[in-house]
């Protein structure tokens, strides 16, 4: 006599011949949630904001005022048409009016404050050009025996305070130390409002004893103001602090960037690694600039590491201050990123998606996670590697992958008659367990494109770009199950059998009195399937109107079979199956 009991459902092992799978893993696990043991649906998205564009690709929320969970919609947000658009919270900020920093990989840089984010005001260039003209010295009075050698520079400064690197110096003028010295700087032009220029600092030389020259600060005047009347001394001016924005440029066109410990911000353009001066995140010296023989995919960052994920090999990136950052190869690990969007951080490191399967680069190890549990050719067939989008859900990894170029192109045909877009694995994912075996691979599918999975920084909760708006993934119970497919492993008994009847415990979500789950589409029902030698024999509804929880039924009799395979497909909670070649047996399990 032969029974088998199913119970505490697992996920897909792809690795693994159906044969071979542990009795409770599934050959299929599509849409499942099944962290308690039970099989039930993966939670179903909340629109949480709709996108001021339809075509626009990613989004960062700002939190109007309190930044929990149950306030995800009532806030701001910054929104791009580049899938891959990196937002960052600025780390040099104020209480009541931080800033917002984002780059495209296309244009500079830009940033906002939050008062005119929500005012709907445009935004700023990020950083400050050096001026290009040299200021202008005119010398009158005095009436010291003593003569002294000087030249002036002049910066321009931000109403945030962000300073650009010194203009090109006057011609060197010697006259009286107790003359007006006149200083005139040219008009500065549109730059003005695009960089929210507001004032002017000059500078001037003073030479030490040594005969050595630095720059000392004079005065700082409106922006609209181009002459300044320098009287003072040199033993005062001395006094003042020197110019520290030499090399302060504002960054390339960044194609992405990160946040790291020390008010350092770091970014990647082709195979350059670029950092901004610390807590200045306006001045990107190119006297820091790092390379890598490969270009740049993405940075992602655990502690005090950065992984330099490249179209070759990964690097790792430390240190405290962008003057001293070493750069290394990570040895033992020669697997390519292929999709910066699949760069998470996460509890044990910085995980990224390569050829052969789900990377993670961490403190102890690096390595590919996933070589035991999806094996290379399947990982490039259940998921497109080059376009996902990924977030973690505790240790799970749970991606979409997003849009891409179609073969057209857009001036080629009729725009209405071809699809110029290739939607190839929008509406397909995976949730994948890290720490635990059990729950394994799971497929997700969604009805409407994906174009991206994202982290909230203040909540830690999963986002998703899902047509032309936001959605929350909450995992919590008071979160809707939508409709779920599991498929068992291929039973062999031994012999040719006949499994003769069975019993499904389940329960109906809408009555569960701790008020969890509820399902969609419809009333909670679930499809029982029975495959004999790869036929299907069985179709069994379950639920309201249907087959009871618990409730024996009958399976084909007359045919026996090598190969059994059981399924279930619907939204009830399942607690276990049962299935044996008798009724007595059917009852001692």
């Amino acid at each position: 006599m032969v029974a088998i009991k199913i119970q505490a459902f697992g996920g897909m092992q792809p690795a693994t011949d159906d044969r071979l799978l542990p009795d409770n893993a599934g050959a299929l696990a599509k849409n499942t949630w099944m962290y308690d043991g039970k099989l039930s649906g993966m939670r179903v998205p909340k629109l949480i904001h709709t996108l001021s564009d339809a075509t626009k690709r990613a989004a960062f929320r700002i939190p109007k005022s309190q930044t929990g969970v149950a306030n995800l919609p009532d806030a701001y947000w910054l929104e791009s048409g580049a899938v891959n658009a990196s937002f960052l919270k600025g780390n040099v900020t104020s209480a009541t009016d931080p800033r917002y920093y984002y780059t495209d990989g296309v244009n500079p840089p830009r940033y906002n404050v939050q008062s005119r984010i929500a005012a709907g005001s445009s935004d700023y260039v990020l950083g400050i050009p050096a001026p290009t003209s040299a200021p202008t010295v005119a010398i009158a009075g005095g009436v010291s025996v003593l003569t002294e050698t000087r030249s002036y520079v002049y910066t321009r400064v931000s109403a945030y305070g962000e300073e650009s690197p010194p203009s090109p110096p006057s011609v060197i003028a010697t006259n009286k130390p107790d003359a007006t010295w006149t200083v005139t700087v040219p008009a500065i032009g549109a730059i003005a409002t695009d960089r929210n220029i507001t004032k002017t600092r000059i500078y001037r030389t003073i030479t030490s004893d040594q005969g050595v020259a630095d720059l000392y600060f004079v005065a700082e005047i409106a922006v609209g103001t181009l002459t300044y009347a320098d009287a003072a001394l040199s033993s005062v001016i001395v006094l003042n602090e020197n110019l520290s924005s030499q090399g302060w440029d504002p960054p390339p066109s960044l194609q992405g960037f990160v946040n790291f410990p020390n008010g350092m911000m770091i970014g990647w353009l082709n195979n350059q690694i670029w950092f901004c001066e610390p807590f200045q995140p306006h001045a990107w010296p190119a006297a820091y600039q790092l390379s890598t023989e490969f270009n740049i995919v993405g940075i992602g960052v655990y502690g005090q590491t950065a992984v330099i994920c490249t179209e070759g090999v990964p690097y790792s990136l430390t240190g405290i201050n962008p003057s001293g950052m070493v750069l290394s190869k990570i040895t033992g690990l020669n697997e390519p990123c292929v999709s910066q969007g699949s760069i998470v951080s996460g509890p044990s490191g910085v995980y990224y998606s390569s050829p052969a399967g789900l990377v993670n680069v961490g403190p102890n190890a690096a390595n590919v996670v996933t070589t035991g549990l999806v094996p290379k050719d399947k990982w490039q067939k259940l998921l497109n590697i080059t376009r996902m989008n990924a977030a973690m859900l505790a240790n799970a990894y749970v991606t979409f992958s997003g849009i891409g170029d179609g073969c057209f192109e857009s001036t080629a045909f009729e725009n209405t008659a071809f699809e110029l877009a290739d939607f190839t694995g929008t509406r397909s994912g995976a949730l994948i367990e890290l720490a635990d075996a059990r729950i394994g691979f799971n497929e997700l599918t969604s009805d409407d494109p994906v174009y991206n999975v994202f982290r909230d920084v203040w909540t830690n909760e999963i986002l998703m770009i899902i047509g032309d708006g936001v959605f929350h993934l909450d995992t919590t119970t008071n979160a809707s199950q939508g409709n779920y497919q599991w498929r068992s492993k291929l039973y062999q008994v031994g012999k040719l059998v006949n499994f003769s009847c069975a019993k499904i415990f389940f329960e109906d979500p809408q009555l569960i009195p701790d008020g969890s789950v509820m399902p969609v589409g419809g009333p909670p029902l679930s499809t029982f399937r029975v495959y004999g030698d790869g036929n299907l024999i069985l179709e069994q509804q379950l639920g309201e109107g249907q087959l009871a929880s618990g409730k024996m039924f009958r399976l084909p009799a007359g045919n026996r079979y090598d190969y059994y395979q059981f399924e279930i497909e619907g939204n009830l909670l399942i607690n276990n199956m049962q299935i044996a070649t008798s009724p007595r047996e059917l009852l001692q399990i």
